[in-house]
């Protein structure tokens, strides 16, 4: 089993609770978000090991988060997974080039293996 405290943030419901319960199985902790607002929030008071979050939402999602977490807590904005079913954020904004990113759709296993290799580099193992 895994261990660490994971935020999701999607505005899709479903999805951010089978992202959630996904992680969850794997012996993580995880909060939910379903707007870029409220995961700030917490992104700024809470200690996380992992974001995962929707490229794209209302309010401007993994962009945003991204923004706000470089300028507040840049040890966090490392720790950043982006899910997207668009092109892939560095082909479109250069302040995201080197942000991890999965492509929508994805497998479980994908999603795990993923939070599992940004886990690792930012423990440094």
């Amino acid at each position: 089993m895994s261990s660490g405290r994971i935020l999701v943030v999607d505005d899709e419901p479903a999805l951010a609770g089978a992202v959630a319960d996904e992680l969850r199985a794997q012996g993580y902790d995880v909060d939910e978000a379903q707007q870029s607002g409220p995961a700030i929030e917490l992104a700024l008071s809470r200690d996380y090991d992992l974001i995962v979050a929707d490229l794209n939402m209302p309010g401007g999602g993994g962009r945003r988060l991204h923004r706000v977490l470089s300028e507040r807590r840049p040890e966090l904005a490392g720790r950043l997974l982006l899910m997207t079913g668009d092109a892939r954020p560095e082909d479109d904004d250069l302040s995201l080039a080197g942000v991890a990113c999965i492509e929508k759709p994805f497998t479980a296993t994908a999603l795990t293996a993923a939070a599992a290799e940004i886990l690792r580099r930012a423990r440094g193992a």
